[in-house]
């Protein structure tokens, strides 16, 4: 497992060995001395494809919630998109590594990223701690992407319902 830690984000991916204890209390040093309450964690998510690797960073993000600590999880899920994507329509159709993105495949997506926060949230709350799901809070506010430049053809290609971040509610 890799993590990754910057003053308000932590990322973790199942890359490399490291010991979740060790994180948590480095968290729980830093927001504590700062008086912070919140910090965003980043989990890629091949995490859900290690069963051993989930249950220690559930367990971990739990430990941090039954501090007073409110870890705010966003987590990837590009290998369960891709995987069902396949499975429903056998083919991926990207720009220059950006997925396009129309109406049955972002109901895909959803459907998706929906079932893995379902499954961080129930396994956290089943350590004890108090995990919500906010995929409907209007956290994020989005402007859609401007074409792409195809870096192949020379042209510009509409990647239709994908965006990108501008502002966090928060």
């Amino acid at each position: 497992m890799k993590i990754i830690q910057t003053n308000m984000v932590i990322s973790i991916t199942s890359d490399a060995e490291t010991d979740l204890d060790e994180v948590a209390e480095n968290y729980l040093q830093i927001y504590r001395k700062k008086q912070h309450k919140f910090a965003l964690i980043k989990i890629g998510g091949d995490i859900t494809d290690d069963d051993e690797c989930f249950a220690n960073v559930v367990e971990s993000l739990a430990k941090l919630n039954k501090t007073g600590l409110y870890p705010t999880i966003v987590h990837g899920g590009k290998k369960q998109i891709e995987k069902k994507l396949i499975e429903e329509r056998s083919e991926i159709k990207k720009v220059n590594g950006i997925r396009v993105t129309d109406k049955e495949t972002l109901e895909i997506v959803v459907s998706e990223l929906g079932k893995i926060t379902n499954e961080l949230v129930d396994s956290i709350n089943k350590y004890g701690g108090n995990a919500k799901n906010l995929n409907h809070e209007r956290i994020f506010e989005v402007e859609k992407m401007q074409p792409v430049l195809n870096s192949e053809t020379n042209k510009y290609v509409d990647v239709q319902k994908v965006g990108k971040v501008i502002k966090v509610n928060a």
